[in-house]
């Protein structure tokens, strides 16, 4: 529990294994509640209750994210190719996801919980 990052994982079965004091005091969780190894939508119920309206990525993620898509959409032969399509963006890099199905796959199989943060639209 010395790691500053907040780490949660779940099990294929989506209920909670593992958290870090990190995770914890990130989202001000009750121990009892993280300990009870709940189910991933009522961790998010849990979540949603503290008056935040969505849990989405950080800007420093979405940003790392699209400087590592536009680097291996360079390398696909839509941007190689002359292609001029709707789905190109004015630098000509392609608008789509460059890399194999089995990376997304793996990607979606559980949320990056450093890379998120809740969000409130209350005014």
């Amino acid at each position: 529990d010395q790691l500053n990052t907040a780490i949660a994982i779940f099990d294929s079965g989506r209920k909670l294994r593992f958290f870090n004091q990190a995770f914890q005091k990130l989202w001000e969780l009750d121990i009892g509640f993280l300990e009870s190894a709940p189910e991933h939508a009522l961790v998010l119920d849990r979540l949603r209750s503290d008056e935040a309206d969505e849990i989405c990525c950080t800007r420093q993620a979405l940003a790392k994210f699209e400087v590592d898509r536009t680097e291996a959409a360079k390398k696909t032969v839509w941007f190689h190719g002359g292609c001029h399509s709707w789905y190109l963006d004015s630098r000509g890099v392609p608008a789509s996801w460059p890399w194999a199905y089995s990376r997304f796959v793996k990607e979606m199989e559980a949320p990056r919980w450093e890379d998120m943060e809740c969000v409130s639209h209350a005014s």
